[in-house]
């Protein structure tokens, strides 16, 4: 290995030259030495659950670049800084939220309001509310809404609940890449 501060043929040069060697940057020094021979590495299982990710990552974002109204949308989400490829593939790493429950409009009749707060980094897809009974029992359950006044998904109660104490809400949100979060809130 070699190492320059000041060359001004290869200065600022990094990465991997013929098949041969490679340059590196490190605290202001300009390194130069035989490139790695990954081929006999041992990746360990944290490390091989990471490529797999990004490989579904790059699959999902491949795929999304062949639908040119997905793309146009994730290249609007990047703003012009981020490419519409590099937004679906960090979409796809970030994970939809639900950030509350809401249950002040529900008191177990037919017609009362549930509201949930959900998002994601681009779009949620599908968000929706089981309710059971406190013997763990399914009342109902069913698609939410989008409120685009007040930017909730309501959910509009179809079945009587007369015993509400110990009533479970639990809400599921799913976005493009089909991830799946669930959140619960016991009344």
């Amino acid at each position: 290995m070699s190492t320059s501060k000041t060359n001004l043929l290869t200065h600022g040069f990094r990465g991997k030259v013929g098949n041969q060697y490679v340059m590196k940057n490190r605290n202001g020094k300009q390194i130069i030495a035989a490139k790695p021979d990954a081929s006999t590495k041992a990746y360990s299982e944290a490390q091989l659950a990471a490529r797999k990710q990004f490989a579904e990552a790059t699959a999902y974002a491949k795929g999304i670049m062949k639908k040119p109204e997905l793309k146009a949308a994730y290249a609007a989400r990047g703003e012009g800084h981020v490419s519409a490829y590099a937004a679906a593939v960090t979409d796809f790493y970030k994970l939809p939220w639900i950030s509350s429950i809401e249950t002040e409009r529900y008191s177990g009749k037919t017609g009362d309001i549930v509201n949930v707060s959900a998002g994601d980094y681009f779009r949620v897809v599908e968000v929706a509310v089981t309710i059971t009974n406190a013997a763990g029992q399914e009342i109902e359950r069913g698609q939410c809404v989008k409120n685009d006044v007040t930017n909730k998904w309501e959910y509009t109660a179809t079945v009587e609940n007369p015993d509400k104490a110990g009533t479970t809400i639990k809400a599921f949100v799913r976005d493009l890449p089909d991830h799946r979060v669930e959140a619960s809130v016991v009344l």
